[in-house]
């Protein structure tokens, strides 16, 4: 067990023992919190102080689990809120010496989002698509986009 200390953004110690980054630890360190559904009231409610813009967790299973919810994103943004999203994995991504294309399709969709020729007003989804076809042995079902996908780096 590794120790170290974890802070938030103002500097104050959240954790001084830690075994990697967590859902809980993040969603400590931004204040986001999730009440989730109970049988006596169905309802799921996000309280989120530190909304995150876009969050790419470039990883494997990084998309399980609530790491959206942590950064203040959640799968649907209500109406007159800043638009934002969360981009990770389903699935382990593998690279090698002979497949590396989760690696290139990682190169190529921030080549492709922050395109200045663009003016910066490419879509999250254009972005993504444009670079699975430079990738194309990563696998697009494995991607998941919690959020908006018409976000772009502009905004």
């Amino acid at each position: 067990m590794t120790f170290k200390r974890l802070e938030n953004t103002k500097g104050q110690v959240i954790s001084k023992r830690f075994n990697g980054l967590t859902q809980d630890n993040i969603m400590n360190a931004l204040n986001n919190r999730v009440r989730k559904a109970t049988p006596t009231d169905p309802r799921v409610v996000f309280l989120i102080k530190k909304p995150f813009r876009f969050v790419f967790l470039d990883g494997c299973l990084s998309a399980t689990g609530q790491f959206p919810e942590a950064f203040g994103i959640p799968g649907i943004i209500g109406s007159g809120k800043k638009p934002r999203a969360f981009m990770g994995w389903t699935t382990t991504t593998q690279n090698s010496i002979p497949n590396n294309d989760y690696m290139k399709f990682t190169r190529f969709f921030w080549e492709e989002w922050l395109n200045e020729e663009e003016g910066y007003n490419l879509q999250l989804q254009a972005a993504v698509d444009a670079a699975f076809l430079q990738a194309p042995t990563a696998n697009p079902q494995a991607l998941k986009i919690l959020g908006s996908n018409l976000l772009t780096w502009r905004e």
